[in-house]
């Protein structure tokens, strides 16, 4: 046999596995499909509803908002809702809901603004607020000192998407509590009857669990299943005891779910009943970390889906070091926090030994 034959006979079980492999993908994702489709639908009927009850009833909801970094519009009202949908006849893409928060005040603030000024109030309006009016009062070395007034008029939209290859629905949330955007996953697994009321209940700005659900009993039994598999195959495999396994899966199991962090001499734990905690320079933060290159509410911790998550929502960004990960750079964007490890305000991990916190969950 030849040299070309030799490696014919050996790519042939390889490229059959190939398409075994990619077969499987396509089914999986059109499962996927099937599923979250139906899922999105159900939320588009509920929202409608929802909507249609809202434009009855008329209920008076008072909002504080807040934007990083400048202040509060106080005495907002919600209202406004609407309701889309994208898709065809057959399946539902996105479920995108919104409403406005409205007051016929205007809002005047005097602040510090490192940096050029109309990039600045470029990232207020595309935010969608209405600055109606800015005046430089003072120019320095750090930036411009001026003061904007601001409409009342914030416009705010929770939208679902199909997240087909994670199996998911992706839910953008857009300026909710504070100017910006987060976002969180959701198993279709999740979405019954609970998690529509607890949704109303956010909507609404009542007390509520939404985004804090508990992961249903059916959920927690297939993972426990999968587990059990897991356990078995590499019992086989390797002959001996399984290693430790993924932490977020471990962490479904677990009774109590307790975060610390350490700045200095100072120590505070948070909890996975607690609201969660607030970093930064201002003294109304749950952990004050008192340096120039960090923002007034720079970053917040908050116990979602089975994990303490770290969002950043500072101009300078947040490092964290995790078990496995190295000087990760966070930019408006979000972390799991998983074993222990270190996180770092607006400045890179080795540059600013003396405010660095320690975490460990």
């Amino acid at each position: 046999m030849g040299v070309l034959d030799e490696l014919k006979q050996r790519a042939e079980p390889l490229k059959a596995e190939e398409a075994r492999a990619a077969e499987q993908q396509v089914e999986r994702l059109a499962q996927a499909r099937d599923v979250l489709s139906p899922t999105l639908a159900r939320l588009h009927a509920y929202l409608a509803e929802l909507v249609q009850q809202l434009e009855v009833v008329q209920p008076k909801v008072p909002v504080d908002f807040r934007i990083r970094d400048v202040g509060v519009l106080e005495g907002l009202l919600q209202g406004g809702y609407r309701i889309s949908r994208d898709g065809d006849a057959q399946s539902t893409q996105r479920v995108s809901f919104s409403c406005l928060l409205e007051s016929k005040r205007h809002y005047r603030f005097e602040l510090s603004i490192p940096g050029q000024v109309d990039n600045w109030l470029t990232q207020l309006r595309a935010q969608g607020l209405k600055v109606d009016h800015a005046q430089v009062l003072e120019e320095n070395s750090i930036g411009h000192r001026v003061w904007i007034n601001i409409a009342g008029h914030v416009p705010v939209r929770l939208r679902f998407e199909a997240d087909i290859g994670n199996e998911s629905i992706l839910l953008l949330i857009h300026n909710y509590e504070e100017m910006g955007e987060s976002r969180h996953r959701i198993r279709p697994e999740q979405v019954d009857e609970a998690f529509f009321d607890e949704l109303g209940r956010y909507i609404l700005r009542k007390p509520n669990r939404f985004l804090k659900l508990e992961v249903p009993a059916e959920v927690r039994d297939r993972l426990r299943r999968r587990i059990e598999e897991d356990q078995k195959r590499k019992r086989d495999e390797l002959g001996g005891p399984v290693g430790a396994l993924s932490a977020r899966i471990r962490s479904l199991f677990k009774r109590h779910y307790v975060l610390q962090l350490r700045l200095g001499d100072k120590t505070i734990r948070t909890d996975d009943q607690a609201d969660g905690l607030v970093l930064g320079r201002g003294d109304n933060c749950d952990l004050v970390v008192n340096a120039s290159h960090v923002s007034r509410r720079h970053a917040r911790i908050e116990w979602r889906m089975g994990d303490f998550v770290l969002i950043d929502e500072s101009r300078n960004g947040t490092y964290v070091t995790t078990p496995e990960r190295e000087n990760v750079h966070l930019r408006r964007d979000e972390i799991v926090l998983v074993g222990s490890g270190i996180i770092s305000l607006g400045a890179p991990i080795g540059a600013d030994s003396e405010h660095l916190i320690h975490y460990s969950v």
